[in-house]
């Protein structure tokens, strides 16, 4: 699910940056303040998540609880993470651990606020047109408010024959399915409720000490200023998005990053940060 979630972050970003102002850009609200989401998961993995979400996204808790069927075995996965505008914490409730890295967008800031007036200028520029690049040359599309779902208007990411509903113009995912190497995928929201959200739900749970992950923290850091260098560079078009590990300019179109072994799941876990801190969730 890696590329997916690159595709789909950049996708997102793109085009938001070539719209918003920079305090739009670094503070972006979800269109309800608080909010409650339940879905159910029917695929290689059956199970029910929840998300909780306050003050219009800045704050979020997600609740997942699982079983993932995989060459005759079943695992379980019970899982806690709680996004504030300081700190992504994640826990693994079944394994008693956790950690916590700094909030992405920081870095993403930090990064932007370095640029002189021309490279933002560049950066605005390169926004919109390197989003539909990007998604057709890695083979696909966005569409934006193509139905709707509990009264929103929804857009619709295909890539890699995995399709992914979000509310329009932010990361809320609202149906996601598909297959990919032999695994299904099929998670749906089942009930959208709007309003205030019990305490109890972005409570950190009692025993378990939240570690700080370093190596989290410098990922975040390499994406936001190989994104950043992609962006500012008048010939973006010409050249592979950033992935995480490497410098930007390594990637070059047609010649895919290649990421250091051992580095996927902390990858994963930074595209999610990024992804979700840029609009609040």
């Amino acid at each position: 699910m890696k590329v997916l979630k690159i595709v789909v972050f950049l996708a997102a970003l793109l085009p938001v940056a070539a719209q918003a102002s920079d305090e739009e850009l670094w503070d972006r609200e979800l269109p309800f303040e608080s909010a409650t989401i339940e879905y159910a998961m029917d695929g290689m993995e059956k199970g029910s998540e929840a998300l909780y979400i306050r003050n219009y996204g800045k704050v979020s808790a997600k609740h997942h609880s699982g079983i993932t069927s995989m060459m005759g075995m079943k695992i379980e996965n019970r899982t806690l993470e709680i996004t504030d505008p300081d700190w992504v914490y994640r826990y693994d409730l079944k394994e008693g651990t956790g950690t916590k890295s700094t909030n992405p967008i920081k870095f993403m800031k930090a990064e932007y606020e370095k640029l002189t007036a021309a490279e933002r200028e560049q950066v605005r520029e390169n926004s919109e047109k390197l989003a539909v690049n990007f998604m057709q040359g890695g083979g696909g599309s966005i569409e934006k408010n193509v139905t709707e779902m509990f009264g929103y208007k929804v857009d619709k990411a295909t890539v890699m024959g995995i399709e992914s509903y979000t509310i329009h113009d932010t990361p809320i995912m609202l149906q996601t399915s598909g297959s990919m190497m032999g695994m299904t995928f099929n998670t749906k929201a089942t009930s959208f409720k709007k309003g205030a959200v019990d305490d109890q739900f972005f409570q950190h749970p009692a025993g378990i000490q939240a570690v700080h992950d370093p190596q989290a923290d410098n990922m975040s850091q390499m994406m936001a200023e190989n994104i950043m260098a992609w962006l500012k560079d008048p010939e973006a078009d010409q050249k592979a998005p950033p992935t995480p590990g490497l410098p930007a300019a390594q990637g070059t179109q047609g010649q895919p990053q290649q990421q250091p072994q051992g580095q996927d799941a902390a990858t994963e876990k930074v595209i999610e940060g990024v992804f979700k801190s840029l609009f609040g969730n």
